[in-house]
């Protein structure tokens, strides 16, 4: 974990984004920890906004630009869009390196995931429509009276003895 000021640490998702982005000519412009808002790297018309779990593990990222409707990513695409869109100027260095090898630790130690999950559709609200099946006559009166009486026999004895221990006091 990288350790932003002087206490409050972040997490190896956030911190080799950060790393990766800058080292790939992104302008990022990285919050404090604690705070709701996302990691935002810029470059030229293009936006990537990089959301975080309390515990700082990656969510998901919205890219914003010119080419039409937001988009949303998970950590492979992010990373990959950063990759395309960035320039490998500052590839070379250390800090490239070590926010590569972060990044991969991360991406491995992550399952795959698929896409972000949205609202429900209306129509797809109910989970029980359709599935239950009437049961038929037979299974419905398979036990007959006899579990009835039996029940209420015992009922009676129970009354029976309340009363007689409250009598008998």
């Amino acid at each position: 974990m990288a350790v932003a000021g002087s206490q409050t640490p972040r997490s190896a998702d956030r911190a080799g984004l950060h790393a990766r982005a800058e080292a790939l000519g992104w302008s990022v412009e990285d919050p404090p920890p604690g705070t709701r808002r996302p990691l935002r790297c810029e470059r030229s018309d293009l936006t990537v906004e990089s959301f975080f779990s309390t515990d700082g593990e990656f969510r998901a990222a919205r890219i914003h630009g010119p080419t039409g409707p937001d988009e949303e990513l998970d950590f492979p695409s992010t990373l990959d869009f950063l990759q395309r869109h960035g320039t490998d100027a500052g590839q070379g260095g250390t800090a490239a390196a070590e926010a590569a090898a972060v990044l991969a630790r991360s991406a491995a130690r992550r399952s795959p995931a698929g896409p972000a999950p949205q609202e429900t559709p209306p129509a797809e609200e109910s989970t029980t429509a359709g599935i239950s099946t009437p049961e038929p006559p037979e299974v419905r009166q398979a036990w007959g009276t006899w579990p009835i009486v039996v029940v209420a026999v015992l009922v009676v004895c129970v009354v029976l003895f309340f009363v007689a221990r409250i009598a008998g006091w």
